[in-house]
């Protein structure tokens, strides 16, 4: 038996941003084999296998279980689904490391547990902010006596909105539908480490309040806890509002303090000396100031060169967690320790629920109309941000259309709100043709996106999935075909002229990335089909897409630090933007326009907006800045990355390329006079509008 054939046999199980830290840390340390991954969203498994290179990926967590049979499984789903998961795991025969919170409720957690027990498998619990590196060393400082008798401790725990996302935004994701919101998916760092220090809680009193800050997150956006635990006195606090967002703790000894700042893991250690109070002073801000310098230093150097992870944290909780495995020890986070966090949780959640309940939403913004007839419109991509909203506004001018989509969550939510949902993708003609029953009018707006994904599945999607639906289209006798392209698809500009409908595409796709290649090629297949068949066809490409629930653009070379944006570029270059219900109002107004048929049309929302006036923009809503750099030094670093990345790999960086980046460097000026005149469209909401609508 081979080295690799002893290790274990790994599986994950949900694939999201905690998932990629897991992976990363497990593959560098080499701790098991990871044999398969899985998430609901299919497309998420299939690039999270294809990313780290995992043999497997699966959509059925059962059916993983099943094939793979892994010794370990990592549960990385959003806490609503811990539970179950993690039972499933264990009834397959694996040991479990589950994402914090351990469970939504108590209940969850003694089924977990009493799982675990009945099948004499670990099940560990991800409390990973006990195992950063300064934490370590604050935990031996108490451990070796140095700090002298515990008598108190303190977090902070604060929180930051990354760059782009805005409240709009925030409402949308997974933490924010929770019970408690924001606060129960962040409640677990700060109440595990209480646990750890102060022991045991004999009386919690819990104070809540809601600055409106970030009420889209939470119904209560700041949090006091103060417990008296079986040993000291402590206090734990989560500030949503708090800027600059921090996460620290403080242990208080009879000899000294010391202060971890989780996030760039420096270890500040105060303590008196036998001199003068006043030269004491001066000392201790003196030594204080030389320890978060020479702590940072160490810690950028480390990090620069690869010693020191992303999450190093989660590393040491998960090589820890594999030693107990190996030696039959205990976990380094036991599953009681778990489920007392999670009584505490949903002590503090109820607290908050009593004093600011959540009002309930709907899936969708309104009611969906009665069935009577069966639908005339199709809609593909309608989980996604721009058939989601053609959606929604059919649904609100009281038409029922039927949507084409894969298993997924947001599949789910929008059929059991009533949406008529077709299961299949374009790949299955019999899923096609019973999607297309009675269709007049199809909305292809589903399209693979993003960094990640190789040739083959973005030809797959854009091209070979557009081409079936045609067809499919075709054989049906649908009437009206609206494809949603991009502009993405033209080549440079002639002599500094407007691009047009009739200007010629990149003569050089390959050179461009997968997705402008694969969009090239669909549009092609798009017309040539058209003209072999006589289906009616309407092609829009539009640019920069935006709206609320996405983070607001930015210009195409920008990179966030410190609440301000670096732009590469001319500041004077033009940004082509789409408000998202300025191009739904296009997208309806063309499928009732039979003199459309055959158009192609460029749209944008205003053809002179420039980088400079967009940012300025933009920071009137959500306070951002733009500083501008000239775009010429990357050019002629330009051939140095794109070896780099043909050498190591490139991640989101893998479709880099010298003709990409010239072409991003260039103003170019669309045409979007067929559009304006033609179809008689002009953009319903003002760019200012817009920014306040998508931040609001």
């Amino acid at each position: 038996m081979t080295d690799s054939e002893k290790l274990l046999r790994v599986g994950i199980i949900g694939c999201g941003q905690i998932a990629w830290m897991h992976l990363s840390h497990l593959l560098r340390l080499k701790l098991g084999t990871v044999v398969a991954v899985c998430d609901f969203e299919r497309a998420q498994a299939e690039k999270t296998a294809q990313v780290f290179k995992i043999p497997a990926f699966y959509s059925n967590a059962q059916e993983m279980l099943a094939t793979e049979r892994p010794d370990v499984v990592h549960v990385t789903t959003p806490p609503a689904t811990h539970a179950a998961v993690t039972i499933q795991a264990l009834r397959a025969g694996a040991h479990v490391l589950v994402e914090k919170p351990m469970a939504l409720n108590v209940g969850e957690a003694d089924q977990m547990i009493e799982t675990a027990r009945e099948v004499g498998k670990q099940l560990c619990v991800d409390h990973n902010r006990l195992f950063g590196p300064s934490a370590l060393q604050a935990r031996a400082l108490l451990e070796s006596g140095e700090l002298g008798q515990l008598v108190g401790a303190d977090f902070f725990q604060g929180f930051g909105l990354p760059p782009g996302m805005t409240p709009s935004v925030v409402k949308n994701q997974w933490y924010a539908k929770l019970p408690g919101g924001l606060i129960q998916d962040l409640a677990p760092h700060g109440l595990s480490f209480l646990l750890e220090y102060v022991g045991p809680p004999l009386r919690m009193h819990i104070l809540t309040k809601s600055t409106g800050v970030l009420s889209a997150a939470a119904p209560a956006d700041e949090v006091r806890v103060m417990v008296e635990g079986e040993r000291i006195l402590g206090t734990y606090t989560i500030s949503l509002g708090t800027q600059p967002f921090m996460n620290y703790f403080t242990l208080y000894g009879t000899k000294m303090t010391a202060r971890v700042n989780i996030d760039n893991f420096t270890l500040v250690v105060k303590k008196n000396r036998d001199v003068h109070p006043i030269l004491n002073k001066v000392m201790v801000g003196i030594d204080e100031g030389r320890q978060l310098a020479s702590g940072t230093i160490r810690n950028t150097i480390r990090f620069a060169t690869r010693k020191l992870p992303r999450y190093p944290d989660i590393a040491e909780l998960i090589r820890r967690f594999y030693a107990s495995l190996q030696s039959g020890g205990v976990p380094p986070v036991t599953m009681e320790k778990g489920r007392e966090v999670v009584r505490q949780i949903q002590e503090v959640v109820q607290t908050i629920e009593s004093r600011s309940p959540r009002p309930q939403k709907p899936l969708v913004a309104v009611a969906v109309p009665p069935k009577a007839d069966a639908p005339r419109i199709l809609i593909t991509g309608a989980t996604g941000f721009v058939g989601g909203a053609l959606l929604r506004r059919l649904i609100s001018q009281g038409v029922r259309p039927r949507v084409l989509a894969r298993q997924s969550q947001r599949a789910l939510e929008l059929q059991e709100s009533g949406v008529d949902i077709a299961r299949g993708d374009l790949s299955d003609e019999h899923a096609l043709a019973a999607a297309l029953d009675g269709v007049e009018i199809v909305y292809h707006c589903a399209a693979r996106m993003g960094p990640y994904g190789s040739w083959p599945d973005f030809f797959r999607d854009n091209v070979e999935g557009t081409e079936h639906l045609l067809r499919a289209c075709h054989e049906e006798g649908v009437k009206r075909f609206l494809y949603l392209s991009s502009l993405a698809v033209y080549g440079p500009p002639r002599n500094g002229a407007p691009i047009a409908e009739q200007s010629p595409y990149d003569p050089h796709p390959e050179k461009r990335g997968n997705y402008s290649h694969s969009k090239i090629l669909a549009e092609k297949r798009v017309l040539e089909l058209a003209r072999e068949t006589g289906l009616p066809v309407t092609i829009f490409r539009p640019g920069l897409i935006y709206g609320p629930g996405r983070p607001l653009p930015t210009a195409p070379l920008a990179f966030p630090f410190g609440g301000k944006f670096m732009v590469i570029g001319k500041s004077r270059s033009l940004l082509p933007l789409n408000y998202i219900e300025n191009l739904v109002d296009a997208l309806l107004e063309a499928g009732g326009r039979p003199e459309t048929i055959g158009k192609q049309y460029n749209i944008i929302d205003d053809e002179q907006v420039s980088y400079e006036d967009y940012h300025r923009a933009r920071g009137q809503c959500d306070g951002t800045r733009a500083v501008f750099v000239p775009g010429w030094p990357f050019r002629i670093m330009a051939p140095g990355i794109q070896l780099l990345v043909a050498v190591r790999g490139g991640g989101k960086l893998a479709n880099f390329s010298s003709h990409a980046l010239a072409r991003v460097l260039k103003s170019v000026r669309y045409d979007t006079r067929e559009v304006r005149t033609g179809l008689g469209w002009q953009p319903r909401v003002p760019l200012k509008d817009a920014l306040k609508s998508s931040t609001s």
